[in-house]
């Protein structure tokens, strides 16, 4: 591949090429992702919560695929990054609940009760 003399190609550790362009961007996105499986995963070794959890949250896997689309749509400006990457993080953490409530977990007594409500309602429109 020709490099013109502006830009210097980098190679990352994952072996992606990156250019001082977008050096120094973040993958919000995928931080979230895995910042909420990483802390489930803990949960779960420290038997905090219950294995079973995972039934309930991993049907939810194709909203990983809606939020790239998302991500790739709104382009790659630090604001889109950051609007994407709360509303992942705020849905990632309603799916948790989701999880939580329907594996009848102790923790559900330290969620916000306006939260319980959403996931409720939820879960009652899921089943009509």
């Amino acid at each position: 591949m020709v490099r013109g003399t502006h830009e210097q190609a980098h190679v990352s550790m994952f072996g992606q090429e990156v250019n001082e362009q977008n050096e120094g961007r973040s993958n919000i996105l995928g931080g979230v992702t895995f910042l909420v499986s990483g802390t489930l995963l803990l949960l779960n070794n420290m038997n905090v919560i219950p294995w079973g959890i995972w039934e309930h949250v991993w049907k939810f896997w194709p909203v990983i695929i809606i939020f790239i689309g998302l991500n790739f749509i709104l382009g790659g400006n630090r604001f889109s990054r950051l609007i994407v990457g709360l509303l992942a993080l705020i849905t990632f953490l309603l799916i948790v609940v989701n999880g939580l409530v329907q594996v009848h977990s102790p923790l559900v007594r330290y969620v916000p009760v306006n939260i319980l409500s959403f996931v409720t309602i939820f879960n009652y429109l899921k089943h009509e």
